[in-house]
């Protein structure tokens, strides 16, 4: 394996990938369908990445329990880490800008939640844990306004 033909790879993807914080999962399928990097493995992917001078990784803190991890990962989500150009980096206003307009949506939709299912007399539990989806949307509000 050849580290520059991985950090060719690498730096390509980044710069041209429609999404900036890329998971290392795709990097690295995209690192192995090169001939020269087949056997790269995502350890040795990382270790390159974590001492590039033009590359953060990013790594997640696990805050959630086993079950909301179990329920991220069927959705879909890649919990693992990811890589960004630090020239793709937002500033902290637009991520703070960025994530207030997906917790709008999200309150949107639970609120539309929460009409529908007091208009269908929906079990009471349910009923509180949309509330409390609620609950929490609007104390994270709060936080990321005090980012800006």
């Amino acid at each position: 394996m050849k580290l520059e033909r991985v950090e060719e790879l690498c730096l390509n993807y980044l710069e041209q990938n429609s999404v900036a914080l890329v998971p290392i999962t795709s990097l690295l399928e995209h690192c192995r369908r090169d001939p020269d990097c087949a056997q790269l493995t995502q350890g040795e992917l990382l270790d390159f990445l974590r001492h590039h001078e033009l590359i953060h990784v990013v790594e997640r803190t696990t805050t959630e329990s086993e079950e909301e991890r179990e329920m991220l990962s069927e959705t879909g989500f890649d919990l693992g880490p990811r890589a960004i150009l630090h020239s793709r980096m937002p500033t902290q206003e637009e991520i703070a800008s960025t994530l207030q307009e997906h917790l709008e949506r999200m309150s949107t939709a639970l609120s539309a939640a929460l009409h529908e299912a007091e208009k269908a007399e929906e079990d009471p539990a349910t009923l509180r844990q949309i509330k409390e989806a609620i609950e929490k949307a609007s104390a994270l509000r709060g936080k990321i306004e005090d980012l800006l």
